[in-house]
């Protein structure tokens, strides 16, 4: 009976010992999931002329040393691309807001349309990538709102 119970200590104390090594493995993984470049595209709903023509985007993750992320989009414009850093909430397991809230690029860019998104995280079903998707709308009702979607790249 005694030696019993020095196992079952054994057990417990191993048990104790390998936990916090998972749930660090765990938050470690969990907390790279964003890290890295998005494709993706985006339709304006509120724009007759174009209103089934995909606008490309993308948006990249750089994951900080304190696992954070520093976050940027950029999007084709006609004549010139525009950067912005992007601020994120993870809401949810599956849904995580964007709000573009500087344009970093081009400097003198003063009439652009930041946008907000707010997104759905899962998997495809044939290859079990990464995607984001959901709805997105502008800073100001005149620049418009629609549908959006990423997908991680490898």
């Amino acid at each position: 009976m005694k030696k019993g119970r020095k196992h079952s200590g054994r057990i417990q104390i191993k048990f104790l010992l390998i936990l916090p090594v998972f749930f660090l493995q765990t938050e470690s993984s969990s907390s790279q999931i964003f890290a890295g470049k998005w494709k993706g595209y985006y339709y304006d709903e509120t724009d007759k002329r174009n209103y089934n023509k995909k606008q490309f985007l993308s948006i990249e993750f750089v994951l900080n040393i304190d696992s954070s992320y520093s976050a940027y989009s950029y999007t084709n414009l006609s004549d010139s691309r525009a950067e912005c850093r992007l601020r994120y909430e993870i809401i949810d397991q599956d849904s995580i807001r964007l709000e573009e809230v500087e344009v970093l690029k081009p400097a003198n860019q003063v009439d652009y349309c930041l946008q907000m998104m707010n997104l759905r995280i899962s998997r495809s079903e044939n290859s079990n990538e990464l995607i984001l998707s959901g709805r997105w709308h502008s800073s100001t009702e005149s620049c418009g709102k629609g549908a959006i979607f990423f997908q991680k790249q490898r």
